[in-house]
């Protein structure tokens, strides 16, 4: 019986800056505001950073709502994804896996159909025994799971549930959050490539 091995999906198997910062503009241009540029905003984003320096203005807490609501609700629209892109090596670190573990997703993603279909059209399903959008934390979903070698994630959000259930904790700093931010949470490895989980796998 293989183990299984669990995969974050955006920031460790599918690059969303370029979409992140598309909802970023798209829902302060709607209020009115000046957006940061990509190269202003993306390194305030991995921070993590106040949302207020995001908005790069001073705003009420009706302007931060608004601005969630805009972003939640387009943020997963099959349009917007397709701004997404593979990290390289991708194929070629789940095509190692998956010959030695049942492979899993875990997103904390709403919308399962659209998450679904992009998976699909990445060329990713064939390597994957399940993909779940959560919608929520990854503790309960990981707790429930039996015989996890790793979990392997770009966030606290992937490193903390590992470590609260003696799962192995790998991070990858190709999402959201910096190496030394990731560091900070004391994961079993961090790498700079998804590539480089095979060497502890």
């Amino acid at each position: 019986m293989k183990r299984n091995l669990v995969f974050d999906l955006d920031g460790t198997l599918v690059d969303p800056s370029t979409r992140d910062h598309r909802l970023y503009s798209t829902a302060l241009r709607e209020q009115g505001i000046e957006p940061l540029d990509f190269a202003s905003y993306w390194p305030l984003r991995r921070k993590p950073t106040h949302l207020e320096t995001l908005l790069n203005v001073q705003v009420t807490a009706a302007d931060v709502w608004q601005f969630m609501q805009s972003r939640l609700a387009s943020g997963e629209h099959i349009d917007a994804l397709a701004s997404d892109t593979l990290f390289d090596n991708v194929h070629h670190v789940l095509q190692q896996c998956r010959a030695n573990y049942d492979c899993h997703i875990l997103t904390s993603r709403y919308n399962q159909e659209t998450t679904l279909a992009q998976v699909e059209k990445l060329g990713l399903s064939k390597y994957f025994v399940s993909v779940r959008a959560l919608g929520t934390t990854k503790l309960k979903a990981l707790s429930e799971m039996n015989h996890v070698h790793a979990m392997i994630g770009d966030t606290e959000h992937d490193v903390n549930p590992a470590k609260e259930l003696g799962i192995m904790s790998i991070a990858v700093t190709t999402g959201i959050r910096s190496r030394e931010f990731l560091e900070s949470l004391r994961p079993d490895h961090v790498f700079d490539d998804i590539i480089d989980i095979l060497g502890v796998l």
